[in-house]
């Protein structure tokens, strides 16, 4: 199945790569962030609902068009597909060409689509630099760390979902207020709707980040017991890998509260 699919894509003139099983698929969708992904349901490793799902949850890959192919043929399983994030369903047996090309007319979607969302690198409501900046900026601070001694605090704040614009922009004004000049607040919605993230370069005193941040949110008005934040010292892996680090230990603090 993997050869008939990578021989339609070459055939209408498109650049593939491809993986043995569902794991190494999105780690290398992760790595190339293509225009558009072709899965199969059934995958070693994981499976194609499942990685849909994750490309999906994932910035850099949310935009890309989606391709599942299944043997299954009954409504419910193509709506699984849909609800998991397929932009197209394709029972086998398929006919090749006509599948490469709705992947080329998803690329166009994807390609258009990216090219306005590049445009905006900042939150409208609270003018912070965004979650695609936040990962560029730590993922180049990581790799400067891999070359040199260079201690890298993050943190994350998130408050609930129904917190009003005014109260947002308020919230972001006195996290800030409180970022010593080489730290850097952003916008980064995958740590909660109203979330934020810190990177303070150089700082090796997480606990002190988070106390600041704690006063600032209840300066900006935020509830405190519902406010999760959460600060750790990084030293290697990617933004992806600090993201999650940060996502559970705001979630366990949260409970723990």
């Amino acid at each position: 199945m993997r050869v008939l699919l990578e021989d339609a894509m070459v055939g209408a003139g498109l650049e593939v790569e491809t993986a043995d099983e569902g794991r190494a698929g999105l780690a290398r969708a992760t790595a190339a962030q293509p225009d558009a992904i072709v899965v199969d349901w059934l995958m070693p490793g994981l499976d194609g609902i499942s990685l849909c799902s994750a490309a999906r949850e994932h910035p850099d890959l949310a935009l890309a068009h989606i391709v599942l192919v299944t043997g299954r043929r009954e409504r419910e399983y193509a709506q699984v597909a849909t609800d998991a994030g397929a932009d197209a369903v394709y029972h086998k047996p398929f006919d090749p060409e006509e599948l490469a090309d709705s992947v080329r007319a998803g690329i166009r979607r994807a390609r258009a689509a990216r090219k306005v969302i590049g445009t905006t690198r900042t939150d409208a409501v609270t003018g912070l630099r965004d979650e695609r900046c936040f990962r560029e900026d730590l993922d180049r601070l990581l790799a400067l760390a891999d070359a040199m001694p260079l201690t890298i605090a993050v943190a994350g704040c998130s408050v609930p979902d129904d917190t009003g614009a005014v109260a947002v922009g308020a919230l972001a004004g006195s996290l800030g207020a409180v970022l010593g000049p080489a730290d850097a607040l952003y916008r980064v919605n995958s740590l909660g709707e109203v979330g934020f993230a810190v990177i303070a370069p150089d700082a090796d005193e997480p606990d002190l980040l988070h106390a600041a941040l704690e006063s600032a949110a209840r300066h900006g008005g935020a509830d405190a017991v519902s406010t999760r934040i959460a600060a750790m010292l990084v030293d290697g892996g990617g933004s992806d890998e600090v993201l999650r680090g940060l996502a559970d230990r705001m979630q366990s603090r949260f409970h723990a509260s």
